[in-house]
């Protein structure tokens, strides 16, 4: 795993490594800043269970980039199938970039939005880099590739054009559990997937604990049946286009009670395809 955590720190077994990780370098909180990784008074940046003060002052793009590259040439390509989880900070406030990357990419504007702007092209860059990297190591043929967000954009923030509608057509954004909030975009690339398959839209209901049951099955492996698994097994509606059983009558629970981030959460869940319930106005759809 590389990237943020932000699943848990206060005990070592709520840590990746102890979570199923073999590998984990980041950070464990929801933030910090990106040349230091300083964050809540402290340092936040990991190599498994160990601080690393080796990358202070190294962007933390960076430091993913060439921690991702090591891991597939010299780690994953023996060692196959692997499953690499990288949820980037990029683009995430406290917005900053390098400079040389924003004389490049921020157009007219600065702050803020010429730093998140870059931060943009950075994540495409690092997405970039990363396929690269597979087909350098030669095992990009037999990889399935997933590009998921985590919710919906920040919608106050940062100002672009004086406009906060970078959810649109949808209402709300990060923080609730309108569409806005919890409809992101995802796309799977595969050099295994049937020409057939290249470039449709599914728009069944699915949802983020799908992939666990998804992954398992395409890596041919069978859960305990002692340890039920949430979600839908997504690999034949992504390979054979075959719609999800039932899929219609689907109940997709998306907030069940207050956290820390927001103590109105919704409580609400998606029905019957069209429909939607929500019982409270107030937070939800990621906090991260």
């Amino acid at each position: 795993m590389f990237g943020k955590w932000h699943l848990g720190a206060f005990q070592e077994n709520f840590l990746p490594t102890s979570r199923g990780f073999e590998y984990f370098v980041g950070f464990l909180g929801g933030g910090g800043d990106y040349f230091y990784h300083t964050a809540n008074n402290g340092y936040d940046w990991w190599a498994n269970n160990t601080i690393d003060k080796s990358v202070y002052g190294t962007y933390s793009t960076f430091v993913l980039n060439s921690s991702i590259s090591n891991f597939i040439y010299n780690i994953g390509k023996h060692h196959q199938p692997f499953f690499m989880y990288v949820p980037t900070k990029v683009p995430h406030g406290d917005y900053s970039a390098p400079d040389s990357w924003m004389d490049i990419y921020a157009g007219n504007y600065d702050g803020d939005t010429g730093a998140w702007i870059t931060e943009i092209w950075m994540l495409d860059s690092l997405v970039g880099s990363t396929v690269n990297y597979l087909k350098d190591a030669g095992v990009y043929d037999n990889t399935i590739l997933i590009y998921a967000g985590d919710h919906g954009s920040d919608s106050n923030n940062p100002n672009y054009d004086g406009s906060y509608g970078r959810d649109y057509p949808f209402s709300g954004g990060k923080g609730n559990n309108y569409e806005g909030g919890v409809r992101t975009p995802c796309f799977v690339h595969s050099p295994l997937l049937a020409s057939s398959m290249v470039g449709q839209v599914i728009d069944d209901i699915t949802s983020v604990y799908d992939w666990l049951p998804t992954l398992l099955s395409l890596a041919g492996v069978t859960p305990n049946s002692d340890l039920p698994v949430d979600g839908w097994d997504l690999s034949n509606l992504l390979f054979k286009g075959k719609s999800l059983s039932g899929h219609d009558e689907r109940e997709v629970i998306i907030a069940l009670k207050p956290c820390s981030y927001n103590k109105n959460n919704q409580k609400s869940y998606v029905s019957w395809r069209s429909r939607k319930m929500m019982t409270k106005e107030g937070g939800g759809g990621g906090g991260g």
